[in-house]
C-alpha cells in the first residue's frame, strides 16, 4: 500500500519526504532528492538525522509525540546535501494512516532564497533608513524588521506587540500632534482602503531629534482592510540639504531680478515671477515659447550660433530688446551663463529692465543741455552785473548847487522808502539814473542789484524779448531758452531808461506787468509772476507823444501815480556824486 501511494506522489512538484517513527526515510519524491544531490533509491533506507545534522533520534521522538497529539507541526532546520552543504528549510510534518502504518510526510521548502533575500533587504533597508513592519488587524499583532527600531531610535521589545502596545512604546517621544497625526493617517489607510504617508519629529532615547516619512499600505478584500504594511524611513540628512535647496529655489522664485533658463533648442525651461510678471505671461504659457518669441533680435544671430559661443566663451554681458506678450518692448541688459545640469545644457539669464534708467539717462543730458545754456546765460548776466559800477548811491553822496534839485532829492528821499513806481523826466545829462540808483539804495531792495534797461539802445524788434524773455525756438535765432529783465529783477528794482521810445506793443505788456505782475516770455504760454519796483525816466514830453498817439496815458497813470513823479530836472548845472 505505501510502495503504490509513493509511487503516485514520486512526480509530485512539491519536495516531500516521507519518515516513519524512528527516523527512517520511508520515501522521497525526485524534487527532494534532486536538491539534496542523491538517487531516490539511495535515499530511501537512510534516515532524517543523515540528511539534518541537527536533529537526532531524542529530538525526533518528541515531534513525533506532537505529531500524535496535534496531527501536525512545523519545523525550522537546515538539510545537508551529498557535498556537505548545508541551507535552510521549512519543514511541515502531517501524521496520515496509510493502511496499518502511521506515516509521516514532510513537505518541505528551501528557505535559501528566502533568507538570502532576506538578509538583502535587511542590509538595503539599513543602509537606506528604512524600518519596515506588518500590523495584522485580526490578530492585533505587530511584525518588525530590525531596522524598524533603529530608525525610531528605542529600544527593541522581544516580545511580541500590539497596535497599542506600540502607541504605549512611542507615545513619550512625540509631541501630542505627531501622535494624533500618526494614528490619523493609519486610521484613513484601515478605513478607506488607501495608502497615506506622512511626516513627523520624534526624540529618540538617546534625545537625538530625528525627521521620519510613514508610508501605510493596506491590504483589503472585500472592502475590509485586514492587514497593514509599512515602512518608517529617516529623512534627517535628506531633510537637511533638501532645506537649503528649498530656501535657494525660494530666493531665486522670488527675487527681484528676473531670472529665466533657455534649453539648447531655445525652449524656455524656467522662468521667475519678476520675468513672467513683466514680460505678461502666465507661468504655464511662457514654458511653450521660443527664446525667439521673446528676443526677436536672436532671429537674425540666431540661437544655435549664440548657444554655440555662450558655450564657449561660458558667459556673456548683451543688451536686448524683449518683446512682451502685448507686443510692446523694453531696453534689457542680460547677463547669459552657460551651465550644465543633470546632463543637459542651459543658458542661464539674469535680466535687467534698463527702461528707468533710458529715460534718466535722457532726462540727464536734457538737464546737462539746459544747465549748460543757463550757465552761458548767467555768463552773460554776470558780464552785465559787473559792468555796473559797483557804487553806494544815497542822497548824501550827491552834491548840487541848484535849489531846485534839491527839492527834487526831497521828494526822492520821500518815496525811497516805499515799492511805489517812479517816473523820473528831465534832460538828458541830468542825473536821472543818478537819483534812480539812489532810490534803489535806500530801499528795502537794496539788497539785490538794480537791473537797467536802455530802451533807446535796444531795437524795436528785440525790447519786448530783452524785457520778458523767451522761449527756445520764439523766432530765429532764439537757440536756447533766455530770461527776461524782469525775471531778473525779482524781488528788486529795474529801471527803465528813455521809456519813451517804448513801442506801443510792448507799452500794452509793460502795463500788465504794472497792473498785475505777470508776463509771458515771447514765444512761451506759461504766465510768470514777478515783484518788482518800476522806475522809469525819459527825457521825452509824454503829454506831446499822447496827443500824437505814440504813448499810452494809462501807462503814465500807472507809473506816475502821485507822489512818486519826480520831474524838471532840467536846468541842473552842477550836480556830482561822490
Amino acid at each position: 500500500m505505501l510502495d503504490i501511494y509513493l509511487g503516485l506522489q514520486s512526480s509530485c512538484r512539491v519536495r516531500r519526504v516521507w519518515l516513519a517513527s524512528d527516523g527512517r526515510i520511508l520515501g522521497v519524491n525526485a524534487l527532494f532528492a534532486s536538491e539534496l544531490g542523491y538517487p531516490q533509491e539511495e535515499l530511501k533506507g537512510k534516515s532524517i538525522f543523515q540528511i539534518n545534522p541537527h536533529l537526532n533520534l531524542m529530538e525526533w521522538k518528541k515531534i513525533w509525540k506532537a505529531l500524535e497529539n496535534s496531527g501536525q507541526t512545523d519545523i525550522e532546520s537546515d538539510h545537508i546535501t551529498a557535498s556537505g552543504k548545508l541551507y535552510p528549510i521549512r519543514m511541515k510534518a502531517v501524521m496520515v494512516d496509510i493502511g496499518p502504518e502511521k506515516v509521516c510526510i514532510g513537505i518541505v521548502k528551501n528557505l535559501m532564497e528566502l533568507t538570502r533575500y532576506k538578509d538583502m533587504l535587511e542590509l538595503v533597508t539599513g543602509m537606506a533608513k528604512i524600518g519596515s513592519y506588518e500590523l495584522d488587524l485580526v490578530s492585533d499583532e505587530l511584525v518588525t524588521t530590525e531596522e524598524f527600531y533603529r530608525v525610531l531610535g528605542i529600544e527593541k521589545v522581544s516580545h511580541p506587540l500590539s497596535r497599542d502596545d506600540f502607541r504605549l512604546l512611542i507615545k513619550e517621544h512625540l509631541v501630542p500632534e505627531e501622535m494624533t497625526n500618526l494614528d490619523y493617517k493609519t486610521d484613513l489607510a484601515i478605513r478607506e482602503g488607501i495608502s497615506t504617508e506622512t511626516t513627523f519629529t520624534i526624540t529618540t532615547q538617546t534625545k537625538e531629534v530625528k525627521h521620519l516619512k510613514l508610508y501605510v499600505y493596506p491590504l483589503s478584500k472585500e472592502g475590509i482592510t485586514y492587514k497593514i504594511y509599512g515602512a518608517i524611513q529617516d529623512i534627517t540628512q535628506q531633510r537637511a540639504t533638501v532645506q537649503p535647496l528649498e530656501l535657494v529655489k525660494f530666493l531665486i522664485d522670488n527675487a527681484t531680478e528676473m531670472i529665466y533658463w533657455v534649453k539648447k533648442d531655445g525652449k524656455i525651461r524656467y522662468s521667475n515671477y519678476a520675468f513672467v510678471e513683466r514680460m505678461g505671461y502666465t507661468m504655464e504659457e511662457i514654458t511653450e515659447l521660443h527664446i525667439h518669441d521673446l528676443v526677436p533680435d536672436v532671429v537674425e544671430i540666431g540661437w544655435g550660433n549664440l548657444f554655440d559661443l555662450l558655450q564657449e566663451k561660458k558667459h556673456l554681458v548683451i543688451e536686448r530688446n524683449k518683446r512682451c506678450k502685448d507686443g510692446s518692448f523694453f531696453p534689457a541688459q542680460v547677463v547669459a551663463n552657460y551651465v550644465e545640469f543633470n546632463g543637459e545644457s542651459f543658458i542661464c539669464k539674469y535680466v535687467r529692465d534698463l527702461s528707468e534708467i533710458r529715460k534718466t539717462e535722457a532726462e540727464l543730458r536734457q538737464a546737462v543741455q539746459e544747465i549748460s545754456e543757463l550757465k552761458r546765460q548767467l555768463e552773460l548776466e554776470n558780464s552785465y552785473l559787473q559792468s555796473e559800477i559797483e557804487i553806494e548811491y544815497n542822497f548824501n553822496n550827491i552834491i548840487t548847487a541848484s535849489e531846485s534839485y534839491k527839492s527834487v532829492l526831497q521828494q526822492v528821499q520821500q518815496v525811497a522808502h516805499t515799492n511805489a513806481t517812479v517816473l523820473i523826466t528831465g534832460e538828458t545829462g541830468t542825473g536821472k539814473e543818478l537819483l534812480a540808483r539812489a532810490i534803489h539804495s535806500n530801499s528795502s531792495r537794496s539788497k539785490k542789484q538794480m537791473i537797467k534797461v536802455n530802451c533807446a539802445a535796444l531795437p524795436e524788434s528785440l525790447i519786448e524779448s530783452e524785457l520778458f524773455g523767451h522761449e527756445k525756438g520764439a523766432f530765429t535765432g532764439a537757440v536756447q531758452k533766455k530770461p527776461g529783465r524782469f525775471e531778473l529783477a525779482h524781488q528788486s528794482t529795474i529801471f527803465l531808461d528813455e521809456i519813451g521810445e517804448m513801442s506801443l506793443d510792448v507799452q500794452a505788456k509793460l502795463l500788465r506787468v504794472l497792473q498785475e505782475g505777470e508776463f509771458e516770455r515771447v514765444g512761451g504760454s506759461e504766465t510768470l509772476h514777478c515783484d518788482v519796483r518800476v522806475i522809469a525816466a525819459t527825457n521825452r514830453n509824454l503829454e506831446q507823444m499822447i496827443a500824437e498817439g505814440k504813448f499810452r496815458r494809462i501807462c503814465i497813470t500807472a507809473l506816475a501815480f502821485s507822489p512818486s513823479t519826480i520831474s524838471h530836472c532840467g536846468n541842473v548845472k552842477k550836480t556830482y556824486p561822490y
